[in-house]
């Protein structure tokens, strides 16, 4: 029989295949997300030439197109008189293209550190040997998949509505400050520079604000895919750990050889994902911060306008701006609930290393269990730039702030 059709090789291209379609479907939104940023090059190494060329075409178009906002918006801002609700009304949108750019720039700082990542999360998923494991694996990436979506939906929605919209919408913050009947835009900085009421240049700015709102809002849906990719994959690592725990002992292989390397297999195992776990932390505690404070500062805005638009009697306006309200703190709780997720899972890590039975196993490796214990009493922490630990407390913390500095910013009103 020829070697390439023994059922021993046709076992390991099969489960070769296997573990790569895993790993490529893993990572399939990250993919899309990223190579519509044009950083998707920096994060793997399977790109072409001519992928890396156009990525870094891709990049350039956007950060060209981000600094065509905060340039002018900085200037607008500092430079040309206006009262203090005007400044605030142009404190939102600028300050979120603000947030997002510094981002976008965090994660080509940390991309070494994001490439890491990916690769060790394509070399665990190569390493699924049973349908056990591949069965834990899919349903806590499946699980990711979906959440992003949710990320996606609402920042899409609350953010591209906001661009499309609110120009033509009376109920804007703008139009209702300005009180003018000239045509509004989201980022009306240029009218220092030139003349943005005359044809065309009006519908070019108008469909470049639109065009860069799209990139703000990838590279925010990104930076929280980010987290809730390598968290879930944290997640299933530490399931396989647990199902690993759960059946140590098993009733038709007690020999003492055999336990003590499933034992020694579960520890080089809790030491990789402890490792895995503090690479993440590292290389997105940056971006973690600052989707907490763009959150925190979106969110006031957001209700001072919808606030505004309510008392002036502007519903459609109103609903606007709530929607982006939500988006936000949605975005905000799926950073603070992959922090507490991570948290809980090398908690459950301990509590199944706790609950073996110990009465079946010798001094020795009841000892090892006692590492795994340890570790897991003070297990790595997602935080925001190591100030705040991401959890249902710190999402709790965000929102009693929102609510202290959007009553600070009503005293405009008065």
């Amino acid at each position: 029989m020829d070697v390439l059709e023994s059922p021993s090789t046709k076992q390991k291209l099969t489960n070769s295949i296997n573990e790569s379609s895993g790993s490529l479907s893993a990572l399939k939104q990250t993919r899309w997300i990223f190579s519509l940023l044009g950083v998707w090059s920096m994060m793997t190494k399977n790109t072409t030439l001519f992928e890396r060329r156009l990525y870094l075409l891709i990049q350039i178009i956007s950060q060209v197109s981000i600094n065509f906002i905060i340039g002018p918006a900085f200037f607008h801002l500092y430079y040309c008189k206006m009262n203090i609700k005007m400044k605030i009304a142009l404190l939102g949108p600028v300050g979120f293209a603000v947030a997002c750019y510094t981002k976008y720039l965090t994660i080509i700082y940390r991309r070494r550190e994001i490439y890491w990542c990916i690769k060790q999360m394509e070399t665990d998923w190569n390493h699924i040997r049973n349908a056990q494991d591949n069965e834990i694996m899919t349903q806590n990436m499946e699980m990711g998949k979906k959440v992003t979506i949710l990320c996606a939906t609402f920042m899409y929605t609350g953010g591209i509505s906001h661009q499309i919209m609110v120009p033509f919408l009376p109920g804007s913050i703008i139009s209702i400050l300005d009180n003018s009947t000239k045509r509004m835009l989201v980022y009306p900085i240029y009218d220092s520079i030139f003349d943005t009421q005359m044809t065309p240049i009006y519908e070019i700015l108008y469909s470049s604000h639109i065009f860069t709102g799209v990139i703000l809002c990838t590279i925010s849906t990104g930076a929280c895919h980010l987290s809730i990719l390598f968290i879930t994959h944290i997640s299933g690592q530490n399931d396989i750990m647990i199902w690993k725990l759960e059946n140590l002992i098993n009733n038709n292989d007690r020999e003492e050889k055999n336990v003590n390397k499933r034992i020694a297999e579960i520890i080089r195992h809790h030491h990789a994902i402890i490792k895995f776990a503090t690479n993440v932390e590292k290389s997105l505690r940056e971006i973690c911060l600052l989707a907490i404070i763009e959150a925190l500062f979106i969110i006031c805005t957001a209700q001072y306008y919808s606030m505004t638009a309510w008392k002036n009697n502007e519903t459609f306006g109103t609903i606007i701006y709530l929607t982006l309200v939500e988006a936000f703190i949605i975005n905000c709780f799926i950073f603070c609930h992959v922090g507490e997720l991570s948290k809980r899972q090398f908690h459950k890590v301990g509590e199944a290393a706790y609950m073996t039975e110990w009465n079946r196993l010798s001094l020795k490796n009841a000892r090892a269990m006692f590492l795994i214990i340890a570790a897991t009493q003070n297990p790595p922490k997602m935080t925001a730039g190591g100030l705040m630990e991401l959890s249902y407390n710190g999402f709790l913390s965000v929102l009693k702030t929102t609510a202290a500095y959007f009553n600070i910013m009503r005293m405009v009103e008065f």
